[in-house]
This record gives C-alpha cells, sequence and structure tokens, in this order.
C-alpha cells in the first residue's frame, strides 16, 4: 500500500518543491544579500499559500556555504509558539531573546560572548516586568513603570521610564554591531518572522511597533510572513485606522519597505497536484489528474494547504468506499457495482470540493441526489427563481463572482460523474452518486438530524418494516398471481444503511428487487425505467447490476432508495416515518408486480 496521509509542512528543501517558487526565492535571496539595511520584507498571502515554503527556501539559498562567499547569520521567529505563553509585549521581547541566543551560538569570543549574556539577563527581566505589567512593549506607560520597579542597571540605579525604551535599543544595536564587526562587512543578520497572521491582529501590529522601535538595526533584514488583512483588522482594532486611510497606509509603508505577494497566479498546479497524486493510492491517470485540478481551480482555487486537506480527507473516503464497494476492476466478473475506484475518486474529489467551497449547493443536492435535482442546477443556478435563495447564500462573503464560478464548477462537476460521456444520467451513475453524497456527510458540514439512537431506531424499524411486508405481499398474491410462481418470482426486502440515516433528506432504508431472466433479456432494466418514470425522484433512479447469479440460475437485480423525511425534533416522528415507508413501499410494489405480470408474459411468449 502506498502513503496514506500528507502532512501539513512547509517545504524545507528545493529538491522537495514543485509550486514553482524556487525561482522567487533565488531573486529574493540575492536581494536580500545586495540590499542596503535596515530593511523589511512582507511575504503577503492568505492562510496555505506557501509564505513559510517561500522563506524556508531563502533561508536555505542565505545559508548554503558551498555557493556563497559571504556568511549570513539566519534567526527564525515563530510567533504563534510564543504567543501562546507570552503577552503582546512579551513576544518582542521573545523574538530579541531570540536573536541574541542565536548570535551567542555564532561566537568564539569569549568577550562578546559576555556581553551577549548581559544583554540577554536584562532582556528576561524586562521580560518579567511585561508580564506582571500586561502591557506592549511600545506606548504602554504602565508596563514601563513596572519595569522600573524591577529592572535594575549594573549599578544598582534605577532607570527612568524616559531612556528604559533607549536602553533596550541602544543595547540591541551594540551587540549588534560588536558581532558583524567580527565578520566580513557584507554578512548581514537576516530574521525570519513566522506566522504572523496567526497570532490576534492586534497583537501582530504591536509586534510590528515593537520591531520597528527596537530592531530597526544597520545589517538587520526581516522577512515577514504575514496576511495583509490580519494588519487591516489589527490597525482597525487598534487605532481604528484603514489600511485604505492615509495614516493606515503610511504605518504600514514606514515598516515593510518591500511588499512581495505570494504568487499564486504563477504556480505550477500541474505539477504539484500530479506529484500529490501520483503519491497516493487512488488509481488517477492523467485525464482524472486534469479533472481534478479544474474542479479544484473552480473550487476551493489554488491553495497548498488547502489541497493537502481535501486529499487527505479524499484518502480517508476512499478507505470507507473499499469497505462499502464491491469495485470491477477488468479482471473482475460482475459484482455488485460496476463503478472502477478511479471514477469513485474522482466524483469523491469533486463533492469534497463542493463540501469546501459552495456548502449551499452541495447542502441542496444531498437531500435528494437525483437527475432531476441535478439538471435543474445545471440550467438554472445562475438565473432560475428557484435558486434565488441558494444564490443569496453564495454571495454571502461578498464575493460577486461566487454565483458564476459555482456554475462552471458544477457544469465541471456533472462531466466527472460520467462513466461514458454520453452527457445522460444513467441509473447506474445516479445510484453510486448517492451511495458517495453519502459518505461524505462523514465529513460535511451538515448537522446531524435525529435526537435518537439511530442504531437502535433502525434495527427496530427494519425488524417491523419487513414483518408488516412480508404480510402486505402475502395479503396480494390473489392478486397479482405472478408472486404464487416460482418459476418468475418477484422478491423484495429492505436492508438498512444506518450511515445514510443521519441527515435531513432523511433516507432510511435501502429497497432491493430481483427478477429472473431469460438468457438475452433485461427485464429488470425495464421494469427499473418504468418505474423511475412513475415515481421521478422520490423513488430515485434505480441501480441495475445484470447477470447475478444464485446457485444455477440467472438475475437481474435493481436497488433503489426510497426518499422519507424525518421531522427534527417533534413528537411522534419515528412512527410517522415507519408510516410513510411502508405507504411508499406499497406504492412501489403495485407498480413493480403489475409491471413485471405484463413483462414477464411479454418475455414467456
Amino acid at each position: 500500500m502506498k502513503k496514506i496521509g500528507l502532512k501539513d509542512q512547509p517545504i524545507t528543501d528545493k529538491c522537495d518543491e514543485a509550486l514553482g517558487i524556487v525561482d522567487y526565492a533565488d531573486v529574493l535571496t540575492e536581494f536580500i544579500e545586495h540590499c542596503d539595511t535596515p530593511l523589511t520584507i512582507a511575504l503577503q498571502g492568505g492562510w496555505g499559500t506557501g509564505k513559510t515554503s517561500l522563506m524556508n527556501l531563502i533561508r536555505q539559498g542565505l545559508t548554503d556555504k558551498s555557493s556563497k562567499k559571504q556568511k549570513n547569520i539566519t534567526v527564525w521567529f515563530n510567533t504563534w509558539q510564543y504567543s501562546q505563553f507570552d503577552s503582546a509585549g512579551c513576544l518582542a521581547i521573545s523574538m530579541m531573546q531570540n536573536l541574541t541566543t542565536k548570535l551567542r551560538t555564532e561566537q568564539t569570543n569569549a568577550t562578546l560572548r559576555t556581553r551577549i549574556d548581559e544583554f540577554s539577563n536584562f532582556l528576561k527581566k524586562a521580560g518579567t516586568a511585561l508580564a506582571v505589567g500586561g502591557g506592549s512593549l511600545v506606548g504602554q506607560a504602565d508596563a514601563i513603570r513596572e519595569m522600573l520597579d524591577i529592572i535594575k542597571t549594573q549599578n544598582g540605579n534605577e532607570l527612568d521610564s524616559a531612556n528604559i525604551l533607549s536602553k533596550l535599543k541602544d543595547e540591541m544595536e551594540n551587540v549588534i554591531n560588536e558581532v558583524t564587526v567580527q565578520k566580513a562587512s557584507s554578512d548581514k543578520i537576516v530574521v525570519f518572522v513566522d506566522d504572523l497572521d496567526r497570532i490576534p491582529p492586534m497583537r501582530a501590529v504591536e509586534l510590528l511597533e515593537a520591531m520597528k522601535v527596537f530592531l530597526d538595526i544597520d545589517k538587520c533584514v526581516y522577512v515577514l510572513a504575514c496576511d495583509y488583512g490580519v494588519v487591516e483588522t489589527g490597525l482597525k482594532e487598534k487605532f481604528n485606522w484603514d489600511l485604505n486611510d492615509l495614516k493606515g497606509k503610511s504605518f504600514f509603508d514606514k515598516i515593510i519597505q518591500v511588499p512581495f505577494k505570494m504568487p499564486l497566479k504563477r504556480y505550477e498546479p500541474e505539477k504539484y497536484l500530479g506529484q500529490l497524486l501520483t503519491g497516493l493510492d487512488l488509481q488517477f491517470i492523467e485525464e482524472d489528474i486534469t479533472k481534478c485540478q479544474e474542479l479544484i481551480e473552480h473550487s476551493i482555487e489554488f491553495n497548498p494547504r488547502t489541497i493537502k486537506r481535501l486529499l487527505n480527507t479524499l484518502q480517508l473516503l476512499v478507505l470507507l468506499n473499499e469497505k462499502k464497494f464491491e469495485f470491477v476492476d477488468a479482471e473482475d466478473t460482475v459484482r455488485s457495482v460496476s463503478i472502477d475506484r478511479r471514477h469513485s475518486n474522482r466524483v469523491m474529489m469533486g463533492i469534497l470540493c463542493m463540501v469546501e467551497a459552495y456548502e449551499p449547493l452541495y447542502d441542496y443536492i444531498v437531500k435528494d441526489v437525483s437527475t432531476t435535482r441535478l439538471r435543474a442546477l445545471e440550467h438554472g443556478l445562475k438565473d432560475s427563481e428557484e435558486f434565488a435563495e441558494m444564490r443569496e447564500k453564495l454571495l454571502a462573503d461578498g464575493d460577486k463572482l461566487k454565483v458564476d464560478n459555482a456554475a462552471e464548477f458544477f457544469g465541471t462537476f456533472l462531466e466527472s460523474v460520467q462513466l461514458d460521456g454520453d452527457k445522460d444520467f444513467s441509473m447506474e451513475e445516479i445510484s453510486h452518486l448517492r451511495e458517495l453524497f453519502s459518505h461524505s456527510a462523514l465529513v460535511g458540514h451538515s448537522p446531524s438530524l435525529s435526537n435518537f439512537d439511530e442504531d437502535e431506531f433502525a434495527f427496530d424499524m427494519r425488524a417491523e418494516l419487513n414483518h408488516r411486508f412480508s404480510e402486505f405481499v402475502n395479503c396480494q398474491k390473489p392478486q397479482y398471481g405472478q408472486f404464487r410462481k416460482t418459476a418468475n418470482t418477484v422478491y423484495l426486502k429492505l436492508k438498512w444503511h444506518p450511515h445514510t440515516f443521519l441527515f435531513l433528506r432523511g433516507d432510511g432504508l435501502f429497497f432491493y428487487f430481483g427478477l429472473e431472466c431469460p438468457t438475452g433479456q433485461n427485464v429488470a432494466h425495464d421494469v427499473g425505467e418504468a418505474i423511475c418514470k412513475e415515481f421521478n425522484w422520490e423513488c430515485g433512479q434505480l441501480r441495475t447490476v445484470e447477470n447475478v447469479k444464485f446457485g444455477s440460475k440467472t438475475y437481474s437485480t435493481m436497488d433503489s432508495y426510497l426518499f422519507v423525511v424525518l421531522p427534527r425534533s417533534s413528537e411522534g416522528a419515528e412512527d410517522r416515518f415507519k408510516e410513510e415507508i411502508y405507504s411508499r413501499l406499497q406504492q412501489l410494489t403495485y407498480k413493480v408486480s403489475s409491471l413485471h405480470s405484463i413483462l414477464m408474459s411479454v418475455v414467456n411468449t
């Protein structure tokens, strides 16, 4: 078995890179090596867009001794890890401590190491003071007063509030200058600040302030991974500024000298997705990878982290499908579902994209997976009055193109469902699609339906309905003579699928029947088509499996879902559910037995 699960770890080596960002990393590395200092570069992009991976590649380029004459000191600071324990002010202190610790490990000069140790102790006291004061390092008078009570100079004199911030800046600058003097003049200290967009927005802004005040030092370059929106939110919370306002823009421009937007539109999705899918046991060929790329492009778009999450979920459901379905491979005889794994996995990929990007669309389909609904959506999603409420939900996040994108996605999704490319939906395709939507409920966003024990209820209902249905069939034997014939028997049975009972579409019973078929006759298919036409979506489309052997005889069988909505939290819901299903079973049986009598007469002549 190939590996299962994709870890959510950033790229650390160019050899593993498949996004197409190596050239950008090389250019940024060269820029850092030759730029004037101090300088701050911001790698701007949303959650999971590869910012950390790009920083890793830049860091690798700066520290590659085999190709670089100069030796750059690189420091990595993960703001989110430190923010779990530190207050806003301590976060800036922690970053300075991280920097001084790295500088100390680079030194062989005993005097300089001692000097760094002294400053490091000073930072520890400052951090303790801020933790007690609970304030921000920048602009928080209360925190400074707390520090006055604790921090002493080496000769025992207290520092006044006017020079304590200045002392922090001066000491940091002196240490950095002394370290760089020991090395070539072209060396730089490059500080990578990661996960700035994972901490509370206002704290992120306060950390940026602290960096500007204390770390705006010659020989230093700062590379930040940040989301522009997080900074905007922080400015709004702290100062009630907007980045579109002059003050907000001035703040950002003063701190960030080089903004760099992650090149999402220039990524190589085919290469990246192909590399991920090839390593998984999904049996995809090039055509499937292309179709998956189209599904992603029109839904979640190309976000490396989201794609990994989606593929991990896909693998989980693939394992479930392997347990629930009996797939047909090239060498197999006919079995319960003539769907191959490739097709199943491709369709499930589309369903998961729908769950992630277009939940209102998913919620509508999962209530009744039928040809009627699929065709209605295909032709009316963008402008039909029937889907006005769905369009309103899709537009709720402010994306004006969401409806157009959803329609484009849905067209691609319908193409992925097709087994033979004829653009029609066979009973087999619909039945299989219904099963896959049912499995997707395990990871979907829809709420659970029942307030009672589904397993116990399912068991009791199955037993009761099977008994009642047997009585019903016996009562109908005089009217429908074919029930009495053993040579041409219609048999009906109820089978429970508990995993499909969790959601508002409320399907509870899996109904199937079989017909003895003479060689070359597909009676079951004819009966199925007639039933589907009569009951439309309420009965659903049926799945036909031909030439199934029972002993010495060969049969064709059909499966059909019977849809019944179970009211949520209403008194007597269980009994009404049973009665509704029983009523529909009676209707279906009348139709089946009538058609069976007619067809058997034709077949036997």
